[in-house]
């Protein structure tokens, strides 16, 4: 059963979307991956899954050169706002 949440962010300037993903655990966070990289990405590795927060580039289906931020909890807390905002930094 899903119990994350998915959002898109299509950057216009380089037309480039960056899809975040939020309460979601590393295991689910592979599943979701499973349906959109291509077939010579890799998933997540373990030892990212007590880590609160990554952001990662990984080809899609189609070959495509896409964005992830993942941030394992987020609770609109200050610490949640940080790791999302720390991720987004790492885009740059």
């Amino acid at each position: 059963m899903k119990n994350y949440e998915v959002s898109d962010i299509t950057e216009p300037v380089y037309k480039s979307v960056v899809t975040i993903i939020v309460h979601c655990s590393c295991e689910e966070l592979n599943t979701w991956l499973a349906q959109y990289r291509h077939e010579t990405e890799k998933p997540v590795e373990d030892e990212y899954k007590d880590c609160l927060g990554l952001a990662f580039s990984h080809k899609n289906k189609d070959g495509a050169q896409c964005w992830v931020i993942w941030v394992k909890e987020f609770n609109w807390t200050i610490k949640c706002m940080g790791v999302l905002v720390l991720e987004l930094t790492h885009l740059s």
